[in-house]
């Protein structure tokens, strides 16, 4: 089944652009460990731009955020986990009584902070502080293009 699968997304594929040699094909011996490896390159974020050089820099890193938009719109609705075996018999849970406010905290994100803030007492919500070599790479590694 894996062989058919990697020949049509091949034949579907854009010529020059994809080689049917960097497709994984292994008989899943540890079903947990096969998809967590599904999971993670359904929605890898960073990515190397070249591969011979992967070991030895880590500053080239790219987001290819078109890509990732693309991945994530033919995922949407996709059930990569389901249900099986039994309906548990429903429940009666009492519903809570909704409560009108007249006192409550506005808070709006802040890109220059990285952080929630009180919009009246400038209050930081979690006090994140977004590491050093994750703002360089949102800075000048973000690939927008669609190639």
């Amino acid at each position: 089944m894996a062989d058919i699968i990697v020949e049509e997304w091949y034949s579907r594929s854009k010529k020059g652009y994809v080689s049917p040699k960097g497709q994984k094909i292994d008989r899943v011996r540890n079903l947990e460990n096969a998809l967590v490896e599904i999971i993670k390159y359904g929605s890898k974020i960073f990515t190397e731009p070249d591969l011979k050089k992967r070991a030895k820099e880590t500053t080239t890193t790219q987001v290819y955020a078109k890509a990732l938009y693309n991945i994530f719109k033919a995922m949407k609705g996709t059930r990569i986990f389901d249900r099986f075996g039994f309906d548990l018999p429903e429940r009666n849970i009492e519903k809570p009584q909704a409560k009108l406010l007249s006192h409550f905290e506005e808070w709006e994100y802040n890109m220059n902070t990285t952080d929630w803030e009180n919009v009246y007492t400038s209050e930081v919500l979690t006090g994140y502080k977004i590491p050093s070599y994750l703002l360089a790479i949102l800075e000048n590694n973000l690939n927008i293009d669609q190639e």
